[in-house]
Order: structure tokens, then C-alpha cells, then sequence
């Protein structure tokens, strides 16, 4: 997995080479918040746009992750296109907006 992009921030939540197989799949079998959408896109870097079905999947916890996963019709496969660690609660941190 590449140390660019979402890479750096899985550090902060695991060793970067068990992303894929430790955390990744266990968030495809154990998903359980799916939204999609049609995309008009060229997802797989081959020049050519086309409608794409893609997924965001995330698991109902408080430190899971988020992955968008598009279908690839000419493989007949669906392919996770980014993922990232996700905090879905934290500290609250009262503030005041001036100018």
C-alpha cells in the first residue's frame, strides 16, 4: 500500500502493511452502514468515463473506517478506491466564532 495519500493516516491507528488484509477486509465482511451512488467517472485510469455504481461503506463504531468501493464492470469485481480511519465521536471543544 502506498505511503501517499490516506496511507499516512493509517499510522495513527496501525502498522500501515496490515491495512489491507487486517483492517480493510474485515471492514468489507462486517460493514454495516452502505450508502451508493451512480458516478459518471473514469474510476480505473484508462481514459475512459463511464457510469460507475459506488459504495461508501463504514462500520457503526466509534473508531472504524470509511472506504468508497466502485464496481468495475469489465472485471466484474467491486474495487476499494480510498479508505480511511474514522473517529465517529471525540471531544467536544466549545468555541466562539468571531471577526
Amino acid at each position: 500500500m502506498a505511503e501517499q495519500g490516506h496511507g499516512n493516516h493509517w499510522e495513527c491507528v496501525a502498522d500501515i502493511e496490515d491495512v489491507p488484509q487486517k483492517i480493510l477486509s474485515t471492514l468489507v465482511k462486517k460493514c454495516d452502514v452502505v450508502e451508493n451512488a451512480e458516478v459518471f467517472a473514469d474510476c480505473f485510469c484508462n481514459n475512459n468515463p463511464a457510469t460507475h455504481t459506488v459504495f461508501a461503506i463504514s462500520q457503526n463504531s466509534n473508531l472504524s473506517a470509511f472506504a468508497l468501493i466502485v464496481e468495475n464492470k469489465a472485471s466484474n469485481t467491486n474495487e476499494i478506491i480510498t479508505a480511511y480511519p474514522i473517529a465517529k465521536n471525540g471531544e467536544e471543544i466549545n468555541s466562539t466564532l468571531t471577526h
